[in-house]
């Protein structure tokens, strides 16, 4: 928090004890550090790789595509998402960090569209409540400071976040609120035979491609395969099991007595290794190049199993 807190001030020139203050006394406990974002923690998850990866659900106020032929990207997530991961400066965001903006989001709403085909229903009330009670407590606080304060308090928060507050509550805060329901809702339903991420999002691309073709040439984002995310990974092998590999996030000694603690930690990724696997030896020190989207969309196991290595090599 106390990074958020210090990122914001030196933008908007806000003393310490301004809106990051109120905010603090409202959403307390529910802030994430990161810079310059001072919202909370289910907002921050859309745009960060790792953690609540999937979230879920589309916007109700008319950009749902339940019951409809076409799907619509949504225009001011995107935008937010984005001067999010660029710090504030759209202008200078580079085409890699477009496409992994878009790549999350379209991520969230194919996998809410995926729960809705399982029978997730949408429970509203709870959701307005939810929005309403936080949206409430915040005003309610914000018209505790003065009339000048107030104003550039809000002034302010636009002018650095290209939001409003309505828009953070009735857009943002809404969505995010949807998305985690629908969550719980999937990790209370699992399924035997789970789709991978890739392939949801890829059957989800298929569907609407022209909606999407048309938002990245509006935004111009290069094309690219929505349904595949690679990435990479160094570190030590742990544990060499059947076909599966696990392998430590960044390089460690003596892994080979510490697999369950790496595992409890999650300092380590399992990887299917097709093939060479019998060049492995544990303690071996490698690069992976992985697709992060072959795992299943909630893995039944506590850690996933990447299912598609695209390369690997020894490290000297």
């Amino acid at each position: 928090m106390t990074e958020v807190k210090k990122s914001l001030d030196a933008l908007s020139g806000i003393t310490p004890e301004d809106i990051e203050e109120v905010k603090q006394r409202v959403l307390s406990g529910k802030l994430r550090k990161k810079r310059r974002n001072p919202f909370p923690l289910t907002v921050t998850a859309l745009v960060t790789a790792a953690v609540l990866f999937f979230t879920f659900h589309l916007l109700q106020d008319g950009l749902s595509t339940e019951g409809k032929e076409d799907y619509e990207v949504n225009d001011l997530i995107y935008d937010f998402m984005l001067r999010t991961e660029s710090d504030g400066n759209v202008d200078r965001a580079t085409s890699e960090t477009k496409q992994a903006v878009l790549q999350s989001l379209l991520q969230i709403d194919a996998l809410m569209e995926y729960a809705e085909s399982l029978g997730y229903k949408e429970d509203t009330k709870t959701i307005e409540k939810i929005v309403a009670e936080q949206r409430e407590a915040f005003y309610a606080e914000l018209d505790k400071e003065k009339e000048e304060k107030k104003n550039l308090i809000l002034q302010t928060q636009e002018k650095n976040f290209g939001i409003s507050y309505d828009d953070y509550f009735n857009v943002i805060l809404k969505w995010t609120s949807q998305s985690e329901e629908a969550r719980e809702w999937l990790i209370r339903h699992p399924q035997e035979n789970s789709k991978t991420r890739g392939e949801v999002i890829g059957l989800f691309q298929e569907k609407y491609e022209r909606a999407i073709a048309d938002f990245m040439k509006q935004k111009t984002i290069p094309p690219f395969d929505l349904s595949v995310k690679y990435e990479e990974l160094t570190g030590t092998v742990a544990a060499i099991e059947d076909d599966r590999i696990l392998v430590t996030h960044g390089f460690k000694e003596d892994v080979t007595s510490k697999v369950d603690e790496l595992i409890e930690h999650g300092a380590a990724s399992y990887f299917i290794i097709n093939s060479s696997l019998g060049e492995l030896t544990l303690g071996m020190k490698i690069r992976v190049i992985y697709d992060s989207l072959a795992v299943p969309v909630l893995p039944r196991e506590e850690m996933p199993v990447y299912q598609y290595v695209a390369e690997w090599e020894k490290i000297d």
